[in-house]
Parts: structure tokens; C-alpha cells; sequence
């Protein structure tokens, strides 16, 4: 009968004298055989005969970066098989059935399996927290002993970031405008920021870059050049000074000015003192 010629594997038993059917498709998206909690990759016994760990597959390469394709073939299969990967995107085999999962993936066919097949995987294109994955197949004909592999894949070093660069989804990214960061950044340790340049005192920001101030004119320390631009403010003159060369100077003695003369702008002058009615110059007094 073509039911008794299905592949078993991995099935809870109702106890362990009843006699169950299974097929690939009862191994769940954890690895777990249905109902029965266990991973069909390190269980002991399935179905009361000890699985046969075996070489089933190869990789074009034994390193991913993000995004790579690994071409695995499988080989020595039999009648019935499953594919199961921990992470990444694996291509479905032509004639499998893919499940419903998330974050891992699980094909299988439970018969006319061919002895050779090939898997086309690709790793995802953020690694954070990926250092290696695992590629699991199965495979076994009518009720025989099952045959198991787990191949295990291992993240490629990546090159640290560059000065004012940062870790954003596993990969460098320039700083933003008016930010920096020192080199060395690991693009799979996590994303990472920037930190904005803040101007020192008399400059100011313009184009996210921090500039002198302009001649007669002050700002105090702090802006940030992440920021939209600022300014500086024009220094003021005191009482009895004026602008000389965008700097505030004193008044010649027997001269007199009113305060809040621009520094920034143009030279000015100091009016001379005029004496009153019955009031003579000594000493430019």
C-alpha cells in the first residue's frame, strides 16, 4: 500500500507500544517532531530505531556575507526528505513544499524524492546576531532508518567601519552632515551613532560645519553643527569707546561717545567734549 511505503519520522506516539505513521511534513518549523517536542536532529530514537548521522550535503562555500548565495547539494537521499535552515532565505526545491515559518524555514516531500537535489540559500542582508546557521536535512524510504545531517554555515569577518562612519542593519554607513565617529566600528556588533560636532566659542555653524565668527562679532561655545545654521552677535561698544578696526577702543582723552556702537560694522569716532558757559580747557578737561 502507498501509505505503508511513506517515509516516517519524528511522530509522537500515543505510547511507546502503539505503532505510528509519520511523514516529513510532521517536523515543525523548531525541528520538532508533531507533538512530540523533540529535535529530530538530536533525538536518540525515532520511532524506536537510532537515526544514521550521515554526510547529505556540500556548500559552495562554508562563509556567508550579506546577501551571499551558498549553493548546497544534497546527495544520497532517499524516497522521503526535509530541508530545514535556521536562518537566511532558502530557495524551494522543485517539487518540495515549503511551511509557513518565521525567522527559520522548513520544505519537505514525502515521496519520488530524486537521490540528488540542490538548495540555493541566501544569508540575510543584516547579520547582526548571525554568526552561523544551520542547514538540516533528513531523509529515509517507507519506514527505514532515518538518515540526518546538519551543516553549519559561519558569518564571514567583516571589515571595521572607517572614520565617521557608523553601524546601521549590519553594514557601515557614512555619518550624517555635521556628525562624527572614531574608525573602528564592528558592522555585526550592533548598529552605532554619531555624535555631532559642537562648535567651539566665536564660531558658528554654517553648512554643518563650524566657522569663525566675523570680525567684531562673538558666540559662545556650543553650537551644533548637526543643526541648522547660526549666528554670531555684533560686539557693542561701551560708554566712551568706539570702533576702530571692528574692535572697541577707548576715547581719546577730552572725547566722549554714547554706548552701542557696532563693532562688526564700520570705524567710528568720539565726539570732543564742549565746555559750558564760564568753563575753560585744562588737561583736555
Amino acid at each position: 500500500m502507498a501509505a505503508r511505503r511513506a517515509w516516517i519520522l519524528a511522530l509522537a506516539l500515543a505510547s511507546s507500544s502503539a505503532l505510528a505513521r509519520a511523514h516529513p511534513n510532521y517536523v515543525q518549523c523548531d525541528r520538532t517532531g508533531s507533538g512530540s517536542g523533540d529535535d529530530v536532529m538530536t533525538k536518540s530514537s525515532i520511532m524506536g530505531v537510532t537515526p544514521t548521522d550521515t554526510t547529505l550535503m556540500t556548500a559552495s562555500s562554508t562563509t556567508y556575507a550579506p546577501g551571499d548565495s551558498v549553493t548546497v547539494t544534497l546527495s544520497g537521499l532517499s524516497s522521503g526528505a526535509f530541508v530545514h535552515t535556521s536562518a537566511g532565505t532558502p530557495a524551494t526545491i522543485s517539487g518540495f513544499t515549503a511551511k509557513t515559518c518565521t525567522g527559520t524555514s522548513l520544505q519537505y516531500k514525502s515521496s519520488s524524492v530524486s537521490s540528488t537535489e540542490t538548495l540555493t540559500w541566501t544569508a540575510p542582508s543584516d547579520l547582526t546576531g548571525v554568526a552561523t546557521i544551520e542547514i538540516s536535512a533528513g531523509t529515509a524510504s517507507g519506514y527505514g532508518q532515518i538518515k540526518r545531517h546538519t551543516l553549519t554555515l559561519t558569518r564571514a569577518a567583516a571589515a571595521a567601519c572607517a572614520a565617521n562612519e557608523r553601524v546601521s542593519a549590519g553594514a557601515c554607513a557614512s555619518c550624517a552632515a555635521g556628525t562624527t565617529r572614531a574608525a573602528g566600528d564592528d558592522p555585526y556588533a550592533g548598529d552605532t551613532t554619531c555624535a555631532a560636532t559642537l562648535c567651539a566659542a566665536n564660531q558658528r555653524v554654517s553648512g554643518n560645519a563650524c566657522v569663525s565668527c566675523g570680525a567684531g562679532t562673538t558666540n559662545a561655545a556650543g553650537d551644533d553643527a548637526s543643526g541648522s545654521d547660526t549666528t554670531c552677535d555684533a560686539t557693542l561698544c561701551a560708554t566712551n569707546e568706539y570702533v576702530s578696526g571692528n574692535a572697541c577702543a577707548s576715547c581719546a582723552t577730552g572725547t566722549t561717545n554714547a554706548a552701542g556702537d557696532d563693532a562688526s560694522g564700520v570705524d567710528t569716532t568720539c565726539d570732543g567734549s564742549l565746555c559750558a558757559s564760564d568753563q575753560r580747557v585744562s588737561g583736555n578737561a
